[in-house]
């Protein structure tokens, strides 16, 4: 029998949905649409360090989309962190 389940891989830090959205509409530059539905219960931030052995390289969640979004957009290690107040 095959088992199949979804962990969610987040940092331990829990950031609203709608403030994810708002990340990756900065880092992509789209519009992405939204579709407000009922809450799910989450994934406990340890979960997939336990079952995977897995916690996220980059702390800043906007540096982790960008890495994501170039990944995506096949820019494999072509990936440039994005420039802040702080980066200069």
């Amino acid at each position: 029998m095959c088992l199949r389940s979804v962990i969610c891989c987040k940092a331990a830090r829990v950031r609203p949905v709608r403030e994810l959205v708002d990340i990756a509409r900065k880092v992509t530059g789209l519009d992405i649409p939204v579709r407000v539905g009922p809450r799910r219960p989450g994934d406990p931030p340890a979960l997939a360090q336990a079952r995977l052995g897995w916690s996220p390289r980059y702390a800043d969640m906007a540096v982790q989309m960008a890495h994501a979004w170039s990944w995506r957009q096949g820019g494999r290690g072509a990936f440039q962190r994005p420039r802040t107040a702080t980066s200069g």
